[in-house]
């Protein structure tokens, strides 16, 4: 029943609906009444007033700073350090005065706190570099310097005299002679050198002379004469780099008398010494070249028995003055 009456009330809404659109179709539709928009008013237009002219004054010049006194005595110790003062008012030109503390607070806590230590050192830290050992002035070699091992080979010609000591009649040797030496040593000492050395004296042409003639003179016809000496030296470059050396020697010497086919002569020995000077140049940083001068001078004896004899006698002794001078080219090692 009540599905019935729904579906009457449905039916006649629709018929209503339809009635309505077709009496509007059929009466066409309504034209809208249009007005003529208004006609705009015009804007009033005021005009600007003109600026007014600005007046142009002196400027003021400018008030000096104050400036506060400085202080007699400094602050207390233990008492903190004041405020800094503030920068003053570049629009005013006075300085304004630092806020005061906040109320409750103490100098204490108003000091800075202290700066704060170094970090510690890492555990671990390399080694330290090896210092350099110096090393002594005997190992150390310098290009062209006198200085360390030393090694020279020396030859030259000479001139050999000697004369006995008899004041009753002094025998005279007169020859050429050839100047050879070796020497070996080292340099303890800046420009100072120290060592061995070994020279011999080669005489030619050895001839004799007899203050008195008396039938004593010796025949001198194949007669060698050379003298051998062993002693020490000292060598001083007072420029280690230059070349100029003075020398020393002192030593043991033996003048050798030989007679080929005749006896033999007692040889005179005794102490022997030279000096000397010269000049090496340096070829390379070790190697010299060089030319010296050297006097040697020996104070020998000699005993001599039967016919042994050829300086003073036999049953004699007799004491012998040695002097070879002489110049030598020389090879220098130091």
């Amino acid at each position: 029943m009540i599905r019935t009456a729904l579906v009457r009330g449905v039916l006649a809404g629709a018929a209503l609906v339809s009635s309505s659109s077709t009496a509007r179709a059929q009466s066409g539709p309504q034209p809208i009444p249009v007005s003529p928009a208004p006609a705009p008013s015009p804007i009033p237009v005021t005009p600007a007033p003109a600026p007014e002219p600005v007046p142009v004054g002196p400027a003021p010049a400018p008030s000096p700073l104050p400036v506060a006194p400085l202080p007699t005595e400094g602050p207390s110790e233990g008492a903190p350090a004041p405020p800094p003062p503030a920068p003053p008012d570049t629009t005013t030109g006075v300085v304004t005065a630092p806020p005061p503390p906040p109320p409750g607070t103490s100098a204490a806590s108003r000091t800075p706190p202290p700066p704060t230590a170094a970090p510690p050192p890492p555990y671990w830290q390399p080694p330290p570099a090896p210092a350099s050992v110096p090393t002594p002035a005997s190992r150390r070699r310098l290009p062209y310097t006198h200085d360390g091992f030393f090694l020279r080979a020396a030859a030259g010609p000479g001139w050999f005299h000697a004369w006995t000591d008899s004041t009753s009649d002094t025998r005279r040797f007169y020859g050429t002679a050839a100047h050879v030496e070796v020497s070996m040593g080292g340099t303890p000492a800046t420009g100072f050198v120290f060592g061995g050395t070994v020279t011999y004296d080669r005489m030619f042409g050895v001839s004799s002379h007899d203050d008195v003639v008396d039938g004593d003179e010796p025949t001198l016809s194949g007669t060698t004469f050379s003298m051998n000496v062993i002693g020490v030296f000292a060598d001083w470059y007072p420029d280690p780099k230059g070349g100029l050396d003075l020398h020393a020697m002192l030593g043991v010497g033996t003048l050798v008398v030989s007679r080929p086919g005749g006896p033999d002569v007692d040889n005179p020995d005794g102490i022997t010494g030279a000096i000397g000077a010269g000049y090496d140049w340096f070829v390379d940083p070790q190697l010299s070249l060089g030319v010296h001068g050297r006097l040697t001078i020996g104070s020998l004896s000699v005993s001599e028995f039967g016919n042994r004899f050829a300086f003073a006698g036999a049953g004699s002794e007799v004491g012998l003055t040695v002097l070879v001078p002489s110049l030598v080219f020389a090879v220098t090692y130091h």
